[in-house]
């Protein structure tokens, strides 16, 4: 289906693909161009203007050589730094850069494909399912997720030359650009560092001269050392040093949850019905449970594909899928354990499957046809679904708690917007629904201690604030006490 010699206008104006692309793209985001900001975007940089508002040489010495943050983005700080030059973050300008971002994405996806099989056809309608995939959305939507959106154009940037300096008579000068762009990658998020597996699986599937290939890869290992020591200061920083990089300390439990870990994240890729910003996963356990075993038994599958399969596509992309994860597979001794952003890279892996299963599977036109529309109805709508979601903080919470009853940070966050309106009552509601899923969560006990402060229930309010003191102590809880005893004073005054 795919090999046809013969091509209509549409597949040979490559023009005529990217306004397609473009139109998909706007169809399902188009409306998040006038929601307001959420989530981690107040603590990044709408509230944090004073991280931005130096001059260039002293933000690039800040960004590239400090070690006052617990991860290494500088590009991606950078990025917002002219932001704030140019527009002192508006909201619509920095959601049009994410579209934009996304659809450049989208076009590199495609050139990578199309060099990689040669099929215009087929490389357009993976670039299409890539698109419309629901994981997709919270890239796109979040703002502070330019990161992620950033890093992955980087990498497509960087195999696709790699890919190119195959047939190519400029090859150094070829490879030298992809080394930019994977360093580039890198310098966005640290998961730039899986471009050095998909280069590798490129070699090994398809490169007619592997030991000349294989020695341009040492450019890349060369790359990662320069990215490594330009990020020194991060491993030392305060704020990271004290942290055991590989596997923490229960690194053989952390190892277990590699299984379960792959099939969850397969799940929302392929069956999005329960995305969230959010997910409930354990982390240290040695759960051997039904999740566990399904996902080995995933892992053993994809061994006997590898090792009996001939077609060097799905080989590779079952590759590039494992490692596309790796670094999310807790062999790295990370805060969270599973984000939809982190799965963008191995969803292209999954597209790049699913067409070429689905052409194999329908030889008949036809009937490929209708179930290609069919899966392009189902995720393009929960796309433009999950897409309704990032509206305002209200909503994106609302739905979270809705989706997964243990977010405590959700119920805090809905607390604090409650708190915001003077809406007490629900805000009270919320902060207390936090203690019922940990006892000990200070923000929400001295938070509590603030509305009962101004609910003029002072007793209460002492009780509170001198609970959080107990757990540890925090400026939040003594300022609260503070204003208490002010208010007394002013009582007794009154009264004398």
């Amino acid at each position: 289906m795919f090999d046809d010699v013969k091509k209509t206008d549409l597949f040979r104006k490559n023009y005529l693909i990217y306004c397609i692309f473009f139109l998909v793209i706007l169809l399902i985001y188009g409306e998040s161009l006038f929601y307001s900001f959420n989530w981690d975007d107040f603590s990044l940089f709408k509230n944090n203007e004073r991280l931005y508002s130096n001059g260039l040489l002293s933000s690039i010495k800040l960004y590239f050589f400090s070690s006052d943050f617990i991860w290494y983005r500088p590009l991606y700080l950078l990025s917002f730094y002219f932001d704030y030059q140019i527009h002192r973050f508006n909201p619509i300008i920095l959601r049009l850069e994410n579209i934009l971002i996304f659809y450049l994405i989208s076009v590199f996806l495609f050139k990578f494909i199309y060099i990689l099989t040669k099929h215009r056809k087929l490389s357009f309608l993976t670039t299409i399912c890539f698109i419309i995939m629901p994981i997709n959305t919270e890239t796109v939507c979040f703002i502070s997720g330019r990161d992620s959106a950033l890093s992955l154009l980087f990498f497509l940037i960087s195999i696709f030359l790699f890919y190119k300096s195959f047939a190519n008579i400029s090859t150094n000068k070829l490879i030298f650009y992809s080394n930019i762009f994977f360093l580039l990658s890198m310098l966005c998020k640290e998961n730039g560092v899986c471009t050095l597996g998909w280069v590798l699986s490129l070699i090994f599937f398809y490169s007619k001269n592997k030991k000349r290939d294989l020695l341009y890869f040492t450019g890349y290992i060369i790359t990662f050392l320069i990215y490594i020591i330009l990020r020194y200061n991060s491993f030392i920083s305060p704020v990271s040093s004290g942290q055991q990089l590989l596997l923490g300390e229960n690194g053989l439990s952390q190892l277990i949850t590699i299984p379960s870990l792959i099939l969850n994240y397969l799940k929302i890729i392929l069956f999005p019905l329960n995305l969230n910003i959010f997910y409930d996963f354990p982390s240290h356990s040695f759960n051997f449970d039904v999740n566990f075993f399904i996902g080995f038994i995933i892992i053993l599958f994809s061994i006997f594909l590898l090792c009996s399969l001939k077609n060097p596509l799905i080989k590779f992309s079952i590759c590039t899928f494992y490692i596309s994860l790796a670094p999310f597979m807790h062999i790295i001794n990370i805060h969270h354990y599973m984000t939809n952003r982190w799965a963008n890279m191995a969803t292209i892996s999954i597209v790049i499957m699913i067409i070429f299963l689905l052409n194999k599977l329908f030889k008949n036109r036809y009937f490929f046809r209708i179930f290609f529309t069919i899966l392009l109805i189902f995720y393009l709508n929960i796309s433009i679904q999950q897409t309704k979601i990032w509206k305002d903080d209200l909503t994106l919470f609302s739905y979270a708690i809705k989706k997964n009853s243990n977010f405590i940070s959700g119920f805090f966050n809905l607390g604090n917007i409650y708190f915001n309106k003077k809406e007490y009552i629900e805000s009270e509601k919320f902060y207390k629904k936090c203690l019922e899923l940990n006892p000990c969560y200070q923000p929400a006990i001295t938070n509590l201690g603030y509305i009962y402060l101004h609910k003029k229930q002072y007793n209460q309010a002492y009780d509170y604030f001198q609970n959080s003191q107990k757990i540890s102590e925090n400026i939040y809880a003594k300022h609260g006490i503070k204003i208490l005893k002010k208010h007394l004073n002013e009582i007794n005054k009154e009264i004398n």
